[in-house]
């Protein structure tokens, strides 16, 4: 049972420790718990929450976004990859393109439109991780909006009371005019009308591209050594 970083959680194994003679954080400590648990008694801890679902849900949609984006075919990766070191699957690998990993935001809020850095460093490392599992050195984090499905909407309007209130909110979650539609009719079809401004693909992605580091990769390789060296003294 040897230890391997999977990407999604490389973010909380590079996390800087406290203190300068230590090497791990309580962060990355955690995680390393989890994995020793997971490992050594066979479960597998299922995490999710409405965020996750939408993006689960959404998954294709995202891809199209990324094809109309970079005017090209792109499909889902489905290769599950490993190394000495890492594990993992990307969400696109592409021979022109490279590494896309795709984070469908949840509402138009979270939606980073006008951000100029990646809003989360975690995801830069699991890009990074990406690079070295595909041997693909290229590419980088590809935020998109795409329209909440209809049965996530109704949950998550489903506590106001009038149909004004529900369409209030519901305006900040579908992005499409034949979605609007179909989401009025169903699910507050006694709501005034209002304007609703459809905003268009290209305005709902929103990429940031991820250089290859070879002294990250070093470094990272370097916390994998030390987490192996944590979990056989972990008791």
């Amino acid at each position: 049972m040897v230890f391997k970083a999977r990407a999604s959680k490389m973010g909380d194994l590079m996390t800087n420790p406290r203190l300068k003679s230590e090497t791990l954080s309580e962060t990355a400590k955690t995680y390393l718990k989890e994995w020793l648990i997971q490992s050594k008694y066979k479960r597998k801890n299922v995490f999710t929450n409405k965020y996750v679902e939408k993006g689960n849900l959404n998954e294709e949609d995202g891809v199209t976004l990324a094809s109309i984006y970079f005017r090209d075919y792109l499909d889902t990766d489905t290769e599950y990859k490993e190394n000495d070191y890492f594990c993992g699957t990307c969400d696109i690998n592409h021979e022109k393109h490279g590494i896309i990993d795709i984070k469908n935001s949840y509402s138009l809020k979270t939606f980073p439109m006008f951000a100029e850095k990646i809003p989360d460093a975690k995801y830069e490392d699991q890009v990074k991780t990406y690079f070295e599992l595909y041997n693909n050195r290229k590419g980088g984090i590809m935020y998109v909006l795409t329209d909440m499905p209809l049965e996530l909407l109704e949950r998550e309007i489903k506590w106001l009371e009038t149909d004004d209130e529900k369409q209030e909110k519901a305006i900040n979650f579908i992005f499409t005019l034949d979605n609007w539609k179909k989401a009025k009719e169903k699910l507050f079809p006694n709501a005034g009308e209002i304007e609703f401004v459809e905003i268009p693909k290209l305005e709902r992605v929103k990429f940031f591209k991820v250089d290859y580091d070879e002294d990250w990769v070093e470094k990272a390789i370097n916390k994998v050594k030390e987490s192996r060296k944590y979990l056989v003294n972990l008791k």
